[in-house]
Parts: C-alpha cells; sequence; structure tokens
C-alpha cells in the first residue's frame, strides 16, 4: 500500500478541470481548492514552465526573445535542427510521463478524503476519452482511502494496548 497519489503530469489540466466542474458543499469546496492549487502548482510550474525551457534552449529565437514560429505555420516552433526538434520532443514526452506525487500525510488527511469522496461519489457524466482517466484517478483515491483506513485502525489498536 502506498503512501502518496501518482498523478501523471500530462493529465493535470484533466484533473483540475474536472475536480473544479464538480457542484461541492463549502467544506468540500475548500478542500478541493487546496488540492487544485497543489495540482495547479505542478502543471504551470513542473510541467508548463518546464516545457517552455526546454523549448527555449532548442529553438530559433527571435528579436522579441520568443521561440520563431516556422514561415508555412504559425503554430509550428521553429527549431535549431531536426536533432534540436527531437530532442525537445523527447524530452517533453518523458517529462509529461513523469508521475507527480501527492505525500499520503497528515497535514493533507482532510483535504485528500474530501477529494476522494468527491471524486468516487460523483455524478458527473463523463465521456469515453475522460473515462479512462476518471478511473486512474478513482484507483489512486481508492488506495489513499484504504491507506488512511489502515492508519485509524493501527491507531485505534494502539490506543487500546
Amino acid at each position: 500500500m502506498n503512501n502518496f497519489i501518482f498523478l501523471k503530469n500530462r493529465n493535470l489540466k484533466e484533473l483540475s478541470d474536472f475536480v473544479m466542474a464538480m457542484e461541492l458543499s463549502v467544506k468540500e469546496s475548500r478542500m478541493r481548492t487546496k488540492f487544485n492549487r497543489i495540482i495547479a502548482e505542478q502543471w504551470n510550474i513542473g510541467v508548463i514552465a518546464e516545457v517552455d525551457a526546454i523549448i527555449l534552449d532548442r529553438a530559433e529565437i527571435g528579436q522579441d526573445g520568443k521561440p520563431m514560429r516556422k514561415s508555412n505555420d504559425n503554430n509550428a516552433i521553429q527549431f535549431k535542427s531536426i536533432t534540436s526538434e527531437e530532442e525537445a520532443i523527447n524530452l517533453i514526452t518523458e517529462l509529461e510521463n513523469e508521475e507527480f506525487y501527492i505525500d499520503l500525510t497528515p497535514s493533507n488527511k482532510d483535504m485528500i478524503l474530501s477529494v476522494a469522496n468527491s471524486i468516487l461519489h460523483s455524478d458527473l457524466k463523463v465521456s469515453n476519452e475522460v473515462a479512462i482517466l476518471v478511473d486512474s484517478w478513482c484507483e489512486q483515491f481508492e488506495n489513499a482511502l484504504e491507506y488512511y483506513e489502515a492508519l485509524n485502525k493501527e491507531f485505534k489498536k494502539t490506543e487500546q494496548d
């Protein structure tokens, strides 16, 4: 049993959107907002900022200090070379596949339990594309619930001894 929730970097934005779409009571909403701040920080600093740095290191830079765009496609970045582009793609893919974890500490317990119960008992409808992600998030939160339940049992046992 893990004492972490593991989330793929590439799915943090979808998780944020999912939890923020739920209609919750004030207490649950506060816990969700606290959780969302944690994953939003990872998304903005740990993923987006790192992707930007990877691109800046390997792209042709214009006079404005920003990566240049290919003349035939305004959205495509002009890299220094094909090797630079392949390297950027590989590094970004690796970053997106990395797991971000949230420690199941006592200070995170109320937040995790509240978000877990909100997700696991949500009435939100999910599309086929999102269903697989939601299932993986549910597994993580079910594991978190089991972890905290085991801790509670252990605590009660030591109290009785």
